[in-house]
């Protein structure tokens, strides 16, 4: 009679313990969502998203990456990218611009655009479409980083300059 007693009291305090535990995790779970943004806060992250998707934009629809034409690394297909071009994007391989993209958009659009313009699309038939960027790598150390290659036939879609107003 008396173990079952503490056994009782001892399932008692655990439950309790749980249910104070459960309390003490959806207060700090809700708190970021109950959370209220003044305009200011809105406007700085939504320039910041904007920012970033000027230059993903440019990168995957736009003149894109430049290359440099008289390289021996060329294959017909890709050239390495051009250094003042990577610079002028801020990346210096393809992970780079994979987490600019996933910073900027939804997991599912990020997802769809990475599979789309950084991998080739084929079928029994070959290529159907050509990555636009690839990441070469050292033909003897597959860990080792050589460059961006750039798909040179790759399609500008976006001609115009695109300019925001931050102000309305």
């Amino acid at each position: 009679m008396k173990n079952k007693k503490l056994l009782l009291t001892i399932v008692v305090i655990i439950a309790i313990l749980l249910v104070l535990t459960s309390i003490i995790i959806l207060i700090i779970a809700g708190a970021n969502k109950n959370r209220k943004y003044d305009e200011q806060e809105v406007v700085s992250a939504a320039k910041e998203l904007i920012l970033k998707s000027e230059v993903l934009n440019d990168i995957y629809y736009g003149e894109g990456i430049l290359y440099e034409k008289n390289d021996s690394e060329a294959n017909g297909y890709y050239y390495p990218a051009d250094s003042v071009s990577l610079k002028k994007f801020g990346v210096n391989n393809i992970e780079d611009i994979k987490t600019l993209t996933k910073e900027c958009y939804t997991v599912s659009l990020s997802n769809n655009i990475i599979s789309t313009k950084l991998s080739s699309v084929s079928d029994e038939d070959g290529i159907l479409s050509y990555a636009r960027y690839y990441q070469k790598y050292d033909a003897l150390d597959k860990e080792k980083e050589e460059c961006i290659m750039v798909y040179i036939n790759a399609p500008v879609y976006l001609t115009d300059t695109v300019v925001y107003d931050y102000d309305s």
